[in-house]
């Protein structure tokens, strides 16, 4: 799985800019992305909207999940589809959808 950490807040509003070469686009339409610290997941969506990406949002706050969640079930099936959330620590990533990506422990 090939993930990359991404957008800050204040960037999502520039995300079509961002993404303004075609090669690009198409090389995203391939790429799972990884959000970490997505919050309620406003970039996240912003993203997907942009670049058709499948996006797994991680956060340590199991309320902001829920409330990604309820926000993007209002959604397309297509936005449905490719937005994710998980409740996890940045610091120790064990698994994203059965796909080991990373196992960090800070000593």
């Amino acid at each position: 799985m090939l993930s990359a950490a991404f957008l800050s807040p204040s960037s999502v509003s520039r995300v079509p800019f961002f993404f303004s070469s075609a090669p690009l686009l198409l090389l995203l339409l391939l790429l799972q992305v990884l959000d970490v610290g997505c919050g309620i997941g406003g970039p996240l969506r912003g993203v997907v909207r942009a670049t058709g990406a499948n996006v797994t949002g991680l956060t340590i706050n199991r309320a902001q999940v829920a409330r990604a969640q309820e926000i993007t079930k209002t959604l397309s099936p297509w936005m449905q589809a490719r937005c994710h959330f998980e409740v996890q620590d940045y610091l120790n990533i064990k698994v994203l959808y059965g796909e080991c990506i990373r196992e960090h422990q800070e000593t």
